[in-house]
């Protein structure tokens, strides 16, 4: 290749990684987080209301309950099953004009207890962050979208430049004096080995942020405005049945349980959502995993009145076009595999985090006048930019978690105050990057970072009575996974901190990582 169009390809590289790299930071730092949503829920569920797992003999009793003191729930109301125990772990559902979101058990004495905003968003709220930067809606979905295309052209650079000496470099991690040589190295390897789950993320990431847009050009475009139609007939989709207006009795859960068991055996049932609860069209969607399928998640619609089966989404005998929808999906939350996957999916979003924050700092750093003090003005403002941006993305999700433990021993609005926390801290930790300088505020954010981390642990154990330990013995490991997944990432965090507290210190003169040097 000619050393002109190699040196343009290293600059396309260099500013589509940079206006992306920390946004996408964000959206990896989450997503790593996300992978894990359900847990992150169960984790984050108010100790002062522990939900008490009824029998599916119970779920008109629960329905019936739900409906006569939540009309509204008579729409879409979820029971969170597991089938294999005959059990209904929790009722959940919306309010439409508010999106409020309610959750709802029988106790032991047969008596409904329900909980709305007082109950943790935090998982939810980490999801956000993945879509969206934490850029308020619809702006920051579409801002990902755009980031992503970035991410691809930074991708396609980046394969460019390194394909000449890819096996040669590959795992050419060399460990010494030169810390630049060394972030270079790690960039390039992990850039390199995950780069198949990279481009999943670029294409799917761009797809999910513009399928409107994309349809509706396509309907003006190609389809003479029945493209509905037409995808209608491409996917034969499933039309929601509107409520009749007339009362019928449905079956219950067990029974459509039942049903779907017949038709999948092997699918593992997690859910069953009723619509137009107590209406001759009631129907229920029979959600569930099938194991040995890319595309595991899926299920049956059915009559919820006669048990008919409406529409056929079980993985193996759904469409094609249908399989590679579920397909994207299941590519980009890894919810294929089980749990070895989900670790892979964290463990390689963390990876990607770190990808675009060395990146940063390796702009920054090859921008460095060695021979002077006075440096550049525009590399110490993205040096407090990526500082402030990245850990205090971080510090903001821990000092959440923490919240989503204290906040229901203090107020019923829950959901407000998480969020309201979260970007305080951001926030707060952009403005302290921006006072503070990048090396005295990344070592300042990343002590408190850590500190924030261990007291995700530290909190559950207060209110919940739960170690790490005795989650282990009571059988609660998703739980002991998150509190020792923190301790594990709050030494990181410490550990980090050190590292750039004696780069401060003892670090090369006339860098943006020493508090002597001096910006034109």
């Amino acid at each position: 290749m000619k050393p002109e169009t190699l040196r343009r390809y290293k600059t396309l590289h260099t500013w589509t990684g940079l206006i992306a790299g920390m946004a996408l930071f964000i959206a990896f730092y989450a997503g790593a987080i996300t992978v894990f949503h359900e847990a992150v829920d169960d984790w984050a569920a108010p100790a002062a209301q522990p939900m008490t797992a009824a029998m599916l003999d119970q779920a008109p009793a629960l329905i019936e309950a739900v409906v006569a003191q939540h009309p509204e729930a008579k729409g879409m109301l979820t029971l969170h099953v597991d089938e294999t125990d005959g059990q209904i772990l929790k009722a959940e559902w919306e309010d439409q004009p508010t999106d409020k979101h309610h959750a709802a058990w029988l106790d032991a004495a047969g008596k409904l207890q329900v909980v709305g905003d007082e109950r943790s968003n935090l998982a939810e709220l980490v999801n956000q962050l993945h879509f969206t930067a934490g850029i308020p809606e619809p702006v920051g979905t579409y801002a990902l979208g755009i980031v992503s295309l970035l991410y691809a052209l930074a991708l396609i650079s980046g394969i460019v430049i390194h394909l000449p000496a890819l096996f040669k470099d590959l795992f050419a991690l060399r460990i010494g004096d030169n810390l630049k040589r060394l972030w270079q190295d790690a960039h390039n390897v992990i850039g390199v080995l995950s780069l198949p789950f990279h481009v999943i993320f670029a294409v799917t990431g761009v797809l999910f942020a513009f399928h409107d847009v994309i349809f509706l050009a396509m309907n003006a475009v190609i389809y003479g405005g029945k493209g509905m139609e037409i995808l209608q007939g491409i996917f034969s989709t499933f039309m929601p049945l509107m409520p009749a207006g007339k009362p019928a009795a449905m079956l219950s859960a067990a029974e459509l349980i039942e049903r779907a068991r017949q038709l999948a055996p092997a699918m593992s049932i997690t859910d069953v959502t009723f619509h137009n609860i107590g209406d001759e069209h009631a129907f229920a969607w029979v959600f569930g995993q099938m194991p040995g399928h890319l595309a595991g998640n899926g299920g049956l619609i059915l009559n919820a009145v006669t048990g008919e089966v409406l529409h056929n989404m079980i993985p193996g005998e759904r469409s094609p076009n249908w399989t590679v929808l579920y397909g994207f999906f299941s590519a980009h939350f890894g919810t294929f595999g089980g749990l070895p996957v989900k670790w892979m999916y964290f463990i390689l979003g963390l990876a990607g985090a770190f990808l675009f924050y060395s990146g940063n700092l390796l702009w920054i750093e090859s921008r460095r006048k060695r021979r002077q003090a006075d440096q550049a003005r525009n590399t110490d403002l993205m040096a407090r930019a990526t500082i402030g941006i990245c850990i205090g993305a971080c510090f903001g999700i821990s000092a959440t978690f923490v919240a989503a433990k204290l906040l229901p021993l203090m107020t019923r609005e829950v959901v407000f105050w998480e969020q309201i926390v979260y970007y305080a801290v951001f926030l707060g930790s952009l403005a302290w990057a921006f006072l503070r300088g990048a090396p005295k505020a990344a070592m300042e954010l990343l002590y408190a970072t850590a500190l924030a981390t261990i007291l995700i642990p530290v909190s559950n154990a207060l209110v919940t009575g739960q170690h790490p330990v005795a989650s282990i013995l009571s059988g609660r490991l998703a739980m002991a996974a998150i509190d020792i997944t923190a301790i594990l990432g709050a030494l990181a965090f410490l550990l980090i901190a050190r590292a750039t507290r004696r780069r401060i210190l003892r670090g090369q003169p006339n860098s943006v990582w020493t508090t002597a040097t001096v910006y034109g």
